[in-house]
């Protein structure tokens, strides 16, 4: 037996089968009853051979309307059954698919969440794009895409799910090419999107279950995203806020996941100055309400006078901060101009740091991942 086949037989009876011998070939697991499974009893097994399901590989072909029939006359788990014929579906193209299996000496970041959460806008805030128009009307993400975002001590591969329906389908259909070797999940939420908070967190759980099943580990990060400053004092924000919170630490709690939950906006820069995001939101944000010549002048006229009364209001308390500080005989802010006929040559330009492919643990990717939230002024 090849060196490959057996570390990913090794894998699949540690993760998925309760045998004293280790088999020699996936043919040989698909070939035994199904009571090999863990959690599938002896009984169990009896029960399911009414249905003429003999060996694991039976299994494989059951479909739903069966399973409901299973379900009612047996009463065992639908859950549970759902699992058994996962385990014999991923036996099934184990080996066609074995690279999947074997571990990579990479890091593995996936970012999924429902379609319109604002994954793609909050990838592109963390790779450095400032450019709202750039940011907020990003088309929809097919499938899979793979983002580098530049941290200051490495490279992060991350892993952008689309989250249309049909392409979450087709993760949980085929988990095993998404969800094996995970080192980070970053599920976003749309705080604003009350009406689909139900299909978002039915979606989560089902991929919580199934890294689960899978035995992984990984650390969560959950975004509260569109958490945005104008709405932040708002009831309606506050109790959504509470109440998803509630929900996903509870659910997390129960699965012994390590986990945080982070609020998060891309207008997060106007923290400060909620009536100013506001304005952004409708002069750039995918709901835009200024759109023929006349609105985009009114609104950029309105930004402009926000954002003069706020630079005023801010200088003033650079004098009022500046006066308290002579008078306390503490230090003073000292802003002198450059002298533009100083003889000295300029600096030299600074090095461009080579960011090297290096080994890395968890915390450090967690401490990395705050740092470049905090300075995209993605969370406060």
């Amino acid at each position: 037996m090849s060196s490959d086949k057996e570390k990913i037989i090794k894998i699949f009876c540690k993760k998925f089968l309760d045998l004293e011998k280790t088999p020699n070939s996936f043919s040989e697991i698909l070939n035994m009853k199904p009571d090999v499974l863990k959690d599938c009893s002896k009984e169990n097994g009896d029960k399911l051979k009414k249905y003429k399901i003999i060996q694991i590989r039976h299994l494989v072909k059951i479909d739903s309307k069966n399973v409901k029939k299973i379900v009612k006359e047996t009463y065992i788990n639908e859950e549970q059954i759902e699992k058994w014929i996962l385990v014999a579906q991923l036996l099934s193209r184990a080996w066609k698919k074995r690279s999947l299996y074997l571990k990579k000496s990479k890091q593995k970041i996936i970012v999924l969440g429902l379609n319109n959460a604002g994954k793609t806008s909050m990838l592109e805030s963390l790779k450095g794009k400032t450019k709202f128009g750039d940011i907020t009307n990003l088309p929809p993400t097919k499938g899979v895409e793979i983002q580098k975002v530049e941290v200051e001590n490495f490279n992060l591969m991350i892993w952008d799910f689309g989250g249309q329906e049909f392409h979450r389908q087709d993760y949980l259909k085929n988990p095993e090419e998404y969800f094996l070797h995970i080192d980070l999940i970053i599920y976003v939420i749309d705080i604003q999107d009350s009406e689909r908070y139900d299909e978002s967190l039915e979606y989560f759980e089902k991929i919580l279950e199934i890294i689960r099943y899978f035995k992984e580990n990984p650390y969560v990060l959950v975004l509260l995203h569109k958490s945005d400053p104008d709405i932040r004092q708002s009831v309606d924000f506050q109790i959504n806020n509470e109440m998803i919170s509630e929900i996903i630490s509870t659910s997390l709690s129960e699965r012994n996941f390590n986990f945080e939950l982070i609020q998060s906006s891309i207008y997060n820069f106007y923290a400060n100055e909620p009536e100013f995001a506001k304005s952004f939101k409708q002069f750039f944000g995918p709901d835009k309400i200024a759109n023929t010549v006349e609105e985009q002048v009114s609104l950029l006229s309105e930004m402009v006078i926000k954002l003069n009364s706020s630079i005023i209001h801010q200088f003033q308390e650079l004098k009022d901060l500046i006066k308290v500080s002579n008078l306390k005989g503490g230090d003073i802010i000292n802003l002198k101009t450059s002298n533009r006929n100083s003889t000295q040559p300029p600096p030299p330009p600074p090095k461009k740091k080579i960011l090297q492919e290096k080994k890395f643990n968890r915390n450090d990717v967690m401490s990395e991942l705050r740092k470049v939230f905090k300075l995209r002024n993605l969370t406060d």
